[in-house]
């Protein structure tokens, strides 16, 4: 099917919207594109994901941020790295590796942070949406002549829809 709207689409649902497309899915946007999720938000992706960015990646979060790779992760910038905690960072840039703190540990105690770790969750599939068997209604000789012509509505469709046919 192709739908084409040529002002808003507006939908209020008021329960779940559950999709499945068995191929591919596109989307382009010219303006802008905003999501709001009041609750928690989980994406799968069975091979990679790409983004791309065309200026900045800004992110603000509440309390956590764990990134955990199963063997490398690298971060690369232009000009400068900066890690930053509290009163204490460590920064990457051109002129060396600053690090600053109240102390400077170096193989000596402490041990790493541990993070909370992925616990997404999977979408719920549709539940067996079948297409309904075509009614078999026999459409009558002036439907039929009707379809067949130029003519911007049928006479007898119009007289079914104001109750006065035989149909």
């Amino acid at each position: 099917a192709t739908w084409q709207i040529k002002h808003d689409e507006h939908s209020d649902i008021g329960n779940e919207r559950v999709t499945r497309i068995k191929a591919n899915d596109h989307l382009s946007v010219d303006g802008e594109k905003r999501d709001q999720i009041k609750g928690d938000y989980s994406l799968t992706v069975a091979s990679s994901q790409h983004q791309k960015l065309g200026q900045s990646w800004l992110t603000q979060v509440g309390q956590e941020v764990h990134i955990k790779a199963g063997a490398k992760v690298v971060l690369e910038a232009g000009s400068e790295i900066t890690v930053k905690a509290g009163g204490s960072f460590i920064k990457v840039d051109p002129s060396g590796v600053t690090l600053l703190g109240p102390t400077i540990k170096a193989n000596t105690g402490g041990s790493p942070g541990s993070g909370t770790g992925w616990a997404g969750k999977s979408p719920i599939g549709p539940n067996g949406v079948a297409v309904p068997p075509r009614p078999d209604v026999p459409l009558s000789p002036g439907q039929l002549a009707t379809m067949k012509s130029a003519a911007p509505f049928c006479e007898e469709c119009e007289k079914c829809k104001e109750g006065g046919c035989e149909i």
